[in-house]
């Protein structure tokens, strides 16, 4: 283990990848600034020096610079990196799906479970926290306070404009070792991205807006049961929708997305998209307004199991065949379909609420989120980050 106060070497040569603008750099290339007042810190090196700094990449360690509260900035976006990030593997979670799907509500409760709940505890994380007290102050204020502390509606994601990033929410997460071993530790950044669902599913704009997409590690559609016309036409009055829902249902989106892999990997039409991908019914508290069955049937997704003694696949797998004997009780054949392109996909249904908003104050009685942790963990553990129990 290493002693406190010292301070790890940066590899020769390290090079990393930014999360805003997805270009690939040399650790050694970038300025250091002050993240408090932006104030350049050490300029990167021209000419010769420049071989010298990629060699031998300077630390943004000691008093100074924590004091400075120092971090490195992109070579081509000049976006402030996340702490670490020559140390820590960067996966991103690309969230995905139409207008209205939930996306923004899914992301508010996610964090919630991760950071306060401490949700991941039971499966080997030691540690989880945003990377910066910007990220943490941009979550307190467009998530959390909006649905915890108000209960209310969380406005929809506004479009970028051009020239705009798409600023992700980025969490840094450390996994022990097997029996708690220090030399099995697993560091990594989450980088959790939402996007305006009009510009998901226009190819254009997710090619050029939201270039995470073609960059991320695994992905999250969420499903939008008021596309359905089995669960809007048994919903009780006050919350059927009062107007057409927006267009892009989820199997467009989906195959959307398709197009954008196969031509940014060059993939022939007859190969599988190798990817996690989790479908996931978004909003599923109002799948008890839908006809699934006798109405003797218990689901899985309408309670929340335990992870506090570690990832079991075989319960996750059962869950994922239920919600995909729903989706096609629902006649979603299109989506399961598109669901093809894919070489790893699982199914999921999660409530970021517990109920439906009410339709004339747009506010919550309560919230109460069921399942949201499923999609992320199965990710996790298909990425390799998250051990599973054996049977």
């Amino acid at each position: 283990m290493r002693e406190v106060g010292s301070v790890p070497a940066v590899t020769a040569f390290a090079r990393a990848t930014c999360p805003y603008c997805f270009n690939r750099f040399h650790i050694g290339d970038c300025e250091i600034i002050s993240s408090s007042s932006g104030e350049v810190l050490r300029r990167s090196a021209r000419g010769v020096g420049r071989l010298f700094g990629r060699l031998f990449p300077p630390s943004v360690h000691g008093p100074e610079y924590t004091q400075a509260m120092a971090v490195r900035r992109c070579p081509h976006c000049g976006e402030g990196l996340p702490p670490n990030v020559e140390y820590v593997q960067g996966r991103i979670v690309g969230l995905v799906g139409g207008g209205s799907s939930g996306k923004s509500h899914y992301i508010a409760a996610l964090v919630n479970l991760l950071e306060r709940q401490a949700a991941l505890a039971g499966v080997g994380c030691s540690y989880f926290a945003a990377a910066s007290q910007e990220i943490e102050k941009r979550y307190e204020e467009e998530y959390y306070t909006p649905l915890f502390r108000r209960q209310e509606v969380i406005p929809p994601t506004k479009p970028l404009l051009g020239g705009q990033l798409n600023k992700p929410l980025i969490y840094e997460i450390v996994f022990e070792g097997k029996q708690g071993a220090p030399e099995g530790r697993k560091g990594v950044h989450l980088v959790l991205f939402d996007a305006a669902g009009e510009q998901i599913a226009d190819q254009a704009s997710a090619v050029v807006v939201n270039r995470y997409i073609q960059n991320a590690s695994a992905l999250i559609l969420l499903v939008d049961p008021m596309h359905m016309p089995a669960v809007v036409e048994n919903l009780p009055a006050k919350y059927r929708p009062s107007s057409p829902p927006p267009p892009h249902e989820a199997f467009q989106v989906l195959n959307n997305v398709a197009r954008i892999y196969r031509q940014a990997w060059g993939l022939r039409p007859d190969e599988l998209i190798k990817m996690p991908l989790a479908i996931t019914l978004a909003k599923s508290d109002l799948l008890t307004y839908a006809p699934l069955g006798s109405g003797q049937e218990r689901f899985r997704f309408e309670e929340n199991p335990q992870y506090r003694d570690g990832y079991d696949p075989s319960e996750f797998q059962a869950a994922s065949q239920e919600v995909e004997e729903i989706l096609s009780r629902l006649a979603e054949p299109a989506l399961l379909q598109a669901a093809g392109a894919f070489a790893d996909v699982s199914f999921h249904a999660v409530s970021a609420t517990g109920e439906p908003p009410d339709p004339s104050t747009l506010t919550y009685s309560s919230v109460r989120s069921v399942r949201c942790l499923d999609p992320l963990l199965w990710i996790l553990w298909r990425l390799g980050m998250v051990e599973g129990k054996s049977r």
